[in-house]
Parts: C-alpha cells; sequence; structure tokens
C-alpha cells in the first residue's frame, strides 16, 4: 500500500534517532581537535553551525493529503521525539554525575537553583526524590528530567532547558569536573543547541495558484474590491495587496465562511502560528510559493500570513514576520 504522509515523517525521524541525533556531537568534536591541532595555543568557541530542515509533512504542493492538521501533528511529533531523545540522554548521565559534596564542590549558582526547584515541587504538590541529597548533578538533572516529561512545569522553550544545562556546565568546570563535562556532559549541550525543541523546520510549500484562489474568493465575497480580484492587472493588484498589508484591521471577520479549498489554504497559516506557540518559532521558518510569477503572488501570501498573526507591519518601513517568505522561480517568461 502507498507511504502516507505520517508513514514519510517517520521515516525521516529514524535516520535523526539512529545517526544524526549521535553524529552531531562526535563531528563537533573533531572540528574542535582539528582546530586545536592546526592552531595550538588559539582557544576556538564553536558555535551550532548546523541546522536541518525537512519537507515531509510540509510541502502540500501537488500532495492533497499533506493537509493543515498533518504539518501540526509533525510539528508536535518533532518535539516529542525530540525530547524522548534529551530524556534517554538525561537519564544515562544521572547514573554517571554521582559526584558528592562530601567529596567535591559545586556552586553556589548550582544549589540555589535546586533550592528554587524544590521550592517549584512544592508549590505543585510533588515530593521530590530525597535519595540523592549530598548529590548535585543528579538533583539537578532529576529536576530537569521531571520537567521535560511533566506537563506541570514543561520547559517554555529550547533555551530555558540550555540555561539549566548551563548551570551544570560552570558548576563542572569550576571543580574539577572539566574531564566530566568533555566525555559525558557536553554532547547533550550540543544537542540542545541544535535540535531545540523543533529537531528539524519544517519547509512549507504550496503552489501560488492556490493563495490566489483564496484570496479571489475572501476579497470578492467580503466586497473589498469594486471589481472581482481575478480581473485586476498585476498593479492593481500590488496596490490593493499593499494597502491591505498596510492596514491596522484585520481583513477577514472570524464568522466568515468560505470554500473547503479556500479554508484549507487559511487554516493551513493559522497552524503554521499553532506550531511556533507550541513548539518554537525554529519549527516552521520557511514558506516557499511555488511558481512564483509576479509580486502579487508574494503580497498574498504576507497578507494570508497578517491574517494569522504571522506578519505585521510595525511602524514607517518596518515589518514583522515570524516566517521567510521565499519565491520559488520555474518558469522563464
Amino acid at each position: 500500500s502507498k507511504l502516507s504522509v505520517y508513514d514519510e515523517v517517520r521515516n525521516g525521524l529514524f535516520y535523526f534517532n539512529e545517526t544524526l541525533f549521535d553524529l552531531l556531537p562526535d563531528l563537533t568534536r573533531e572540528l574542535e581537535l582539528a582546530l586545536e591541532r592546526y592552531y595550538p595555543g588559539v582557544k576556538f568557541v564553536i558555535p551550532p553551525f548546523l541546522q536541518f530542515g525537512s519537507w515531509m509533512g510540509g510541502d502540500r504542493d501537488g500532495n492533497q493529503y499533506v493537509l493543515p492538521a498533518t504539518t501540526l501533528e509533525t510539528a508536535l511529533e518533532h518535539k516529542r521525539n525530540v525530547i524522548e531523545n534529551y530524556a534517554t540522554r538525561i537519564r544515562f548521565l544521572i547514573r554517571c554525575l554521582s559526584q558528592s559534596t562530601n567529596l567535591v564542590q559545586v556552586s553556589e549558582e548550582l544549589q540555589q537553583s535546586i533550592a528554587l526547584d524544590f521550592k517549584r515541587y512544592a508549590e505543585l504538590g510533588v515530593e521530590p526524590d530525597s535519595r540523592n541529597k549530598s548529590e548535585p548533578y543528579r538533583q539537578k538533572l532529576g529536576v530537569i528530567l521531571f520537567r521535560l516529561t511533566d506537563p506541570r512545569c514543561s520547559y517554555e522553550n529550547a533555551e530555558e532547558l540550555r540555561s539549566e544545562l548551563l548551570i551544570i556546565k560552570r558548576s563542572l568546570l569550576a571543580h574539577g569536573g572539566e574531564r566530566v563535562f568533555n566525555e559525558r556532559f557536553e554532547s547533550l549541550l550540543r544537542q540542545v543547541e541544535t535540535f531545540g525543541f523543533h529537531l528539524a523546520a519544517i519547509d512549507i510549500r504550496e503552489h501560488s495558484a492556490k493563495h490566489e484562489a483564496a484570496l479571489a474568493e475572501v476579497i470578492d465575497s467580503l466586497g473589498v474590491s469594486t471589481a472581482s480580484y481575478t480581473s485586476l492587472g498585476e498593479k492593481e493588484r500590488e496596490s490593493l495587496l499593499t494597502k491591505e498589508l498596510l492596514s491596522l484591521r484585520g481583513l477577514i471577520p472570524q464568522a466568515a465562511k468560505f470554500s473547503s479549498e479556500t479554508e484549507i489554504t487559511l487554516e493551513t497559516f493559522r497552524a503554521i502560528r499553532q506550531a511556533q506557540q507550541w513548539v518554537g518559532p525554529e519549527v516552521i521558518r520557511n514558506y516557499i510559493i511555488s511558481m512564483t510569477r509576479a509580486p502579487s503572488d508574494v503580497l498574498t501570501v504576507l497578507l494570508l500570513a497578517k491574517e494569522s498573526g504571522l506578519f505585521s507591519v510595525a511602524g514607517k518601513d518596518k515589518v514583522k514576520s515570524s516566517i521567510n517568505v521565499i519565491p520559488l522561480f520555474e518558469t522563464i517568461e
């Protein structure tokens, strides 16, 4: 039988789980060693230098089965998958980082962080694990694992998780734990910096004709233009679209109803907004317009994005956009 969209998504995630997730820290470490070899005495700080993307669950040009709900579920599956990987890594670190304050020191920052964590536990009515009272790294990692897996106090974003890991890093490096950090801990930090909560960005792609048809129905049904949208020339379209983009009011009333095709197009932008809110802005950044022919094709997408809160004019010559609109030119005219 034919593979479903979700089958394609799961197949793509297989390669992250089996190869890419664990390969990334090794690749970064190899780069560090090469720099040390060829530039002795020079200290390099290597930022995250790889980003991953995927079209699976987002490319709807010619694929009727990629619906807005499909894209949103794909984004959530990315997040579930990467958090499971982090949780597995943290369980491993809990077994490894058994340093006791009877033998080593830890930072004041780490101790204060754990105290604040336990205060949060109390507010939630959760009894903290009392088995590792003299093992602060295990305590802190246990809290991180709890926050990754319990929705009552989950992290707002991956940067919040990274800041917690950096507390552990600073304590390790300040108290003789450099080898432990390099061999055990650094890989997790590298993974969080690269994969965040989104794992890989989902590229959205749709044909320009779909956007044109949807916007034409909206404009004609709401009486925005005295002439039908499809009868307008390019310059007239650009003028109308620019006017609506600069307007402070929304174009589409909340109760407005349209054809199923138009509703799917509009819902796609709402799904992008939801995915960015639930997973993070990195999960969907690129919106690709197939068969772009004129500036109005780009303005149309920006106007549809504006209706879902993805784009806005912030002032004179200033705009805010949480998506990159990418025109794809496929013909020579």
